[in-house]
């Protein structure tokens, strides 16, 4: 008798221990608490982004984004851009792809489709050409999916038209989505 609950015992203590191991890990390495992947993106997500560029570069001297986010969970996005050029506003539409890693890190990439006029005429945002745009940024993803950041990559903004640092911008382009409910 004494034998069995001196095991049992034993067996408590291995297990506690193991679990208190276990909790350590995932506290102490970064991408052990969560398994991620392109599931952990899907449906609607409300987003805000933004930038000041120099003007010293001659391309931008800022910019802002709000958007409206649509994932499937399977690496595909679509959406919706409402593009703030320095007090400019254009409309544009994007669909593009996105990969999530196991840690949650990952990246998307969004080719602009459309863009529609400012509402007070007084830039041509058809000049935009938005069917030569294609925004490339890396995302972390938080709170297991329901938000995620985002900041431009290296080459933030590629297009025939852009010349220089292949899109590269000088000030980062960063921002944040959540889910709409």
């Amino acid at each position: 008798m004494m034998k069995r609950s001196r095991i049992a015992l034993e067996k408590v203590r291995v297990l506690a221990t193991l679990g208190f191991v276990g909790g350590v890990a995932c506290v102490l390495i970064p991408g052990t608490g969560a398994a991620f992947s392109n599931s952990s993106l899907t449906g609607g997500y409300g987003c805000l982004g933004q930038a000041t560029v120099s003007g010293g570069t001659g391309t931008l001297s800022g910019i802002s984004e709000v958007m409206r986010l649509g994932f499937d969970g399977a690496g595909h996005v679509k959406g919706k851009i409402v593009l703030n050029l320095s007090g400019e506003v254009c409309n544009v539409a994007a669909t593009g792809s996105y990969n999530v890693n196991f840690g949650g890190l990952g990246s998307i990439t969004i080719k602009w489709v459309t863009a529609t006029g400012d509402a007070d005429g007084d830039a041509t945002c058809s000049l935009i050409d938005p069917q030569n745009f294609v925004q490339h940024m890396s995302l972390v993803i938080e709170h297991n999916g329901a938000s995620f950041d985002f900041q431009s990559d290296d080459d933030f903004l590629t297009a025939t038209s852009i010349t220089g640092d292949n899109g590269d911008v000088t000030s980062p382009f960063t921002g944040s989505c959540k889910t709409q409910s």
